[in-house]
């Protein structure tokens, strides 16, 4: 399995409240499998609240680029209120929202994140909106990404995660 899909795997566990310590149980007992290595490093720094496959797809890409690691589902007050960020980078005020398509079923829901919208961008965050499709085009994701976060803060992520598929968007 590709480091991407066994990340997304993982996150998806822990959100359907797969317990952290039995996940941690199975990867100590012996025998050791082919990947449980792999496994256990990502363990180390998978979160539990990613709200969807495409928002823990987005997370590892960002991490195996070897980006500081993003608060998943980061709070943020403007005003009287309270948005959530899918991934969030405080200190930089960087954020990266994923849109389903699902989302956008009225014009009152788009006229609502249009206002949160503003409301986070007034209060001094840039917000970087992607797609399903984003997620599907690794050197464009790699462009925002990188262009989003400062480069000299780029964190020490195992190199053994970095597969094929990252290594080919270049």
């Amino acid at each position: 399995m590709a480091s991407d899909e066994l990340f997304v795997l993982l996150a998806s566990a822990l959100r359907a409240r797969v317990g952290l310590g039995e996940l941690r149980q199975l990867i100590a007992d012996p025998p050791r499998r082919q990947g449980v290595p792999r496994l256990a490093d990502m363990l180390a720094w998978c979160p539990a609240n990613c709200d969807s496959p495409l928002e823990a797809y987005c997370l590892w890409f960002a991490l195996a680029l070897g980006l500081p690691t993003p608060e998943t589902q980061y709070r943020v007050v403007v005003g009287s209120r309270a948005y959530w960020l899918d991934l969030a980078w405080p200190k930089l005020r960087v954020a990266v929202e994923l849109d389903g398509q699902v989302k956008y079923t009225s014009d009152e829901v788009w006229f609502a994140e249009k206002r949160r919208q503003d409301d986070l961008n007034n209060a001094g965050w840039r917000i970087i909106r992607l797609k399903y499709a984003d997620l599907r085009a690794p050197r464009k994701l790699r462009a925002l990404l990188l262009g989003a976060v400062l480069r000299e803060d780029r964190a020490d992520i195992p190199h053994s995660l970095l597969d094929a598929q990252l290594q080919r968007a270049g």
